[in-house]
């Protein structure tokens, strides 16, 4: 099983993380991710770390944290039918009293009247019909029965809710101690709290690392927009197949402006099922870069091996049908990128595939940006990708169609052509035509940036001999 465009990770588990059963699958995998939304990061995840790199330390490891949660803190159940009436407060603390519906929310009062509350789990909906006198009056609209600890939602009103809970602050410091390479971080709603992770992770030596919004499909439906610039891509996880909605042009998107998409599948019925390998399909189509079967739906496997094989056996065969391949996109660049007079050229390059037939790309980037934006273009054909920095050399293998390596800190323009060329020879198993072309690119990243001696900040061509 060998993916050539998208690629595929899978969460770490005590199942996947028994040599018996990585040795399997390391080859197809690029990236294992650990959710950390409902406990600690512990000395377990950081064995299942060192044994997937001990096997293979090119591979990335993802950290994913969710912010902080709004739960249920009544200690007893509580049944609710058509049209009755609770009080809601707020509660730090597990509540024995049944005469209010109690939630670790101190900013009840900044709810509107005609918000919606609703339960994971749950079919209950409670309505919020007064907030007069301190008092808030909820009227049930959907019956059903609640539980302690169950995760409480927003319809129609965006809690005001900590982005990084000291609990997550804890586990990504131990993740970057641990070899951890992209944070995937929930509840971000803002260019101003993405700025806040970064400082953290400046901060805990975090410096380079990759940082990911965690998205829900709900989160994508009610637009996110405005953090999508400042972030290094999205990760968007999948429940449910038959509620789509919004979800394509989002990913179209995030794609039309050079970011990846990770999509994450929770829960799947593997079972011949028509409707997954039709989304799957529209995955490919979009250029999604990375499709990840979470540890949530491992844990509904009986085989889990089996079921990861055949997920990524059916990506596999949907890829290398023409007709799903994404079509070819223009990036749409702000107005006021200091780089902009570069961002032509890469708009450029497709044109120049097709005109001069060439074969393949080389690719020199400091930070991946360059790399993600040519990858996002939806080429079909091969991006070796070459960078100095090793959270840039991760994050470059888990684009579409890139493969990713790392260079010296002192190679030179000429070492840099003569590594690619042999790449380009590894690659093709040495099935290339020395007249065949080979395009390389180079488009400056930063105004300060510091790029190898020799190399031109611009395209140029070469057959392949003449490399």
């Amino acid at each position: 099983m060998s993916l050539k465009f998208i690629k595929a990770g899978v969460a770490i588990s005590s199942t996947i993380a028994k040599e018996t059963i990585l040795s399997k699958i390391i080859n197809t995998i690029n990236m294992f991710s650990i959710d950390i939304a409902n406990k600690n990061f512990d000395d377990l995840q950081r064995k299942y770390i060192d044994t997937i790199l001990k096997l293979d330390d090119s591979k990335t490891i993802m950290l994913e944290t969710k912010g902080e949660d709004i739960s249920v803190k009544n200690m007893n159940s509580l049944e609710f039918v058509l049209d009755q009436t609770i009080y809601l407060e707020y509660s730090s603390i597990l509540e024995d009293d049944n005469s209010a519906l109690f939630i670790n929310y101190a900013h009840i009062d900044d709810c509107p009247v005609g918000t919606i509350i609703g339960f994971m789990g749950s079919e209950v909906q409670l309505k919020l019909v007064d907030r007069s006198n301190e008092l808030y009056k909820l009227v049930c609209v959907m019956p059903g029965s609640i539980h302690l600890g169950q995760k409480i939602f927003f319809h129609n009103y965006n809690p005001k809710v900590s982005f990084l809970s000291e609990r997550d602050k804890k586990n990504v410091i131990w993740g970057i101690q641990s070899g951890v390479n992209v944070l995937s971080a929930g509840s971000m709603k803002s260019p101003g709290d993405v700025e806040d992770i970064r400082i953290f992770l400046n901060s805990n030596n975090g410096q380079g690392m990759k940082l990911y919004a965690r998205l829900s499909q709900k989160m994508v439906k009610e637009g996110v927009y405005p953090i999508v610039d400042a972030v290094d891509g999205v990760v968007v996880h999948h429940d449910d197949w038959s509620d789509l909605d919004g979800e394509h042009e989002f990913i179209l998107s995030v794609k039309n402006i050079g970011k990846p998409v990770i999509i994450v599948l929770n829960s799947m019925d593997l079972a011949e099922d028509i409707a997954m390998i039709n989304q799957l399909q529209r995955y490919v189509k979009l250029g999604v870069d990375i499709i990840t079967i979470s540890e949530g739906f491992l844990s509904e496997s009986e085989a889990p091996l089996e079921n990861i094989q055949k997920v990524f056996s059916e990506l596999a065969l949907i890829e290398s049908q023409e007709q799903y391949l994404p079509n070819i996109r223009s990036i749409q660049y702000k107005k006021d990128d200091i780089l902009d007079e570069n961002n032509y050229l890469i708009d450029l390059l497709p044109k120049i595939i097709t005109d001069t037939e060439a074969k393949i790309v080389l690719c020199y980037t400091t930070h991946g940006r360059t790399a993600a934006k040519i990858s996002a273009l939806g080429m079909s054909v091969p991006l070796l990708i070459f960078t100095r920095d090793d959270f840039s050399y991760r994050y470059n293998n888990l684009l579409w169609g890139v493969k990713g390596y790392k260079i010296g800190q002192t190679s030179t323009y000429e070492m840099f052509k003569q590594i690619g060329k042999e790449m380009i020879r590894i690659y093709f198993k040495g099935n290339i035509s020395l007249d065949d072309k080979v395009v390389i690119v180079n488009i400056l990243e930063d105004v300060k940036e510091s790029v190898i001696d020799g190399l031109i900040n611009g395209i140029e061509l070469y057959k392949f001999k003449n490399i």
